[in-house]
């Protein structure tokens, strides 16, 4: 069976912080603020139509983006082979 990624919010967020405006675009919860998402990079990588399609039925089965699935795929691989 294929393992199942999920986040909670407590990735998110970070412990409560008393008098802090929530930002707008976002729906914090009141006495919650966002973490700083680490920076990102940009990788082209060029793919087979099949191989497209396979991580986007694996993304949509697993309820993650196509992107979240790389980077899992990716971390995970990196971890195992340093």
């Amino acid at each position: 069976m294929a393992k199942k990624f999920t986040t909670t919010a407590d990735e998110f967020f970070t412990t409560p912080a008393p008098e802090e405006t929530p930002i707008d675009e976002y729906q914090v919860p009141k006495g919650y603020r966002l973490k700083p998402l680490p920076r990102s990079a940009r990788l082209q990588v060029l793919v087979t139509e099949a191989l497209k399609d396979d991580l986007k039925a694996i993304a949509k089965r697993e309820g993650i983006s196509v992107n979240e699935l790389i980077n899992i795929a990716l971390t995970e691989y990196t971890k195992n082979n340093i």
